[in-house]
């Protein structure tokens, strides 16, 4: 009869981690074309915090727009392996983040933390 609870109890802990939701962070990346990430981004929720333009020989250029005193920072980027490392003038290698999800008019970055950045695409004019 112990045994038997032992083993229920085994196969309802077991069950109940299985159904467990992944984390984010721990899901596998989408796999991404460098050359869709190419274009002019804003954040979905918070437009007017200003725009990220990824360009295709690898340099990225932030217009921050949130303040009165607007300004303008450059760097560089990588992606490997569905990884966006963004290296800004005057700084070093940002920590790797997951590119989740990217499509034509979506990019969706998660931090270590599993925390999204959602980007959506500005269309040209």
């Amino acid at each position: 009869m112990r045994q038997l609870l032992h083993v229920a109890v085994t196969v309802l802990a077991l069950a109940a981690l299985g159904a467990a939701p992944v984390p984010k962070h721990l899901m596998k990346e989408e796999k991404v074309a460098p050359a869709k990430v190419v274009g002019k981004w804003v954040p979905k929720e918070r437009p007017e915090l200003g725009t990220v333009e990824y360009t295709k020989d690898g340099r990225l250029v932030m217009n921050c727009t949130a303040s009165e005193n607007a300004f303008v920072v450059e760097g560089t980027y990588k992606i490997e392996d569905g990884k966006l490392t963004e290296t800004l003038n005057n700084a070093g290698p940002s920590p790797p983040r997951v590119i989740t999800k990217l499509t034509d008019t979506e990019l969706v970055i998660t931090n270590a933390k599993g925390e999204d950045w959602v980007m959506v695409r500005v269309k040209d004019k």
